[in-house]
């Protein structure tokens, strides 16, 4: 049986691998990891707690998700031992570890792909894209994310207690920072830390309703909606480029803007999108409006 060939063999074949990591490129990773901590050792030695530093924490512990979800993937690290004891450094920033994309990302969404059975199936909340919706379906993807990876930690540490050791490890330093931070200044290790955290990971999984929403699941070019916008995709790895990931997730995050040139033929550009913010505005706060004066509109012209 013949099988399509693979559009992305020759960017494959031009990777440069390092002998610690295997990707050269994800020192970038680790210079967020790095900015990131910082950020949080200043703010938490500053004689006040300021807003403006919570919201960048907020916004790195977004970034800091898509490095979580990358080494998910794709661990960094050529050494087991490194690896798990990055996969512990994005826990301390994300609250939870890489392990928890493992049943949630890798094993479900990537498996079913907005298909029945998905636990961030878009259609769950409604067919209409509007921020009611949005907000119904982070909620429950919210709740269906932390209940599934609870469950792998658990099936885990029962079936492959190597592996559940390695996840709990990193339960246990998150639970260990956060109780002592708390008995510390549980005013300061809220706004530093829980906020953060509770923002991270809200995002992230609103993040993939618009990426899906409104799209072909069918279809193998026309499945996720994507941002290539270049301040988007610098500061957060890429991960405007959706579809080639879905395609092809042996692709490093530092190749899916090749790869997505390289089918550009393939896809639907109208699912392209410039910029993640402004499609957010456009379509979950001035859509209402443009929709309510086009109603308003025959009844304004006609004679009272």
């Amino acid at each position: 049986m013949s099988t399509a060939p693979d559009p992305f063999t020759a960017l494959k074949a031009a990777r440069r691998e390092g002998r610690l990591l295997r990707f050269t490129v994800d020192w970038w990773s680790l210079a967020y990891l790095c900015a990131a901590s910082a950020l949080f050792i200043v703010h938490w030695h500053l004689p006040t707690t300021e807003p403006l530093l919570v919201v960048i924490a907020c916004a790195m512990a977004y970034g800091a998700g898509c490095i979580q979800h990358d080494h998910a993937h794709l661990p960094m690290w050529r050494s087991p031992t490194c690896n798990l004891l990055t996969s512990c450094w994005i826990a301390l920033i994300r609250g939870d570890g890489p392990w928890s994309w493992l049943p949630t990302h890798v094993g479900n969404h990537h498996r079913y792909a907005n298909h029945r059975g998905d636990w961030t199936l878009t259609w769950r909340t409604g067919e209409g894209m509007h921020l009611g919706n949005w907000v119904l379906y982070t909620l429950i993807g919210v709740v269906l994310y932390v209940g599934g990876a609870l469950r792998y930690l658990a099936r885990s540490l029962w079936r492959r207690p190597a592996h559940g050791l390695a996840c709990l490890l990193q339960v246990v330093v998150v639970a260990t920072f956060i109780t002592v931070a708390w008995f510390a200044d549980s005013e300061r290790a809220w706004w530093l830390i829980v906020v953060p955290w509770l923002f991270g990971v809200i995002a992230m999984v609103a993040t993939g309703y618009v990426q899906h929403h409104l799209t072909d699941a069918d279809s193998p070019w026309r499945h996720s909606r994507d941002f290539t916008g270049r301040l988007n995709n610098l500061l957060h790895f890429n991960h405007g480029y959706h579809s080639v990931h879905h395609v092809d997730r042996a692709l490093h995050w530092s190749e899916w803007p090749a790869a997505h040139a390289l089918v550009a033929d393939q896809r639907d550009s109208a699912l392209d999108e410039r910029s993640l913010p402004r499609f957010l505005v456009r379509t979950f706060l001035l859509a209402p409006f443009v929709h309510l004066l086009q109603r308003l509109r025959p009844r304004l012209r006609s004679p009272s």
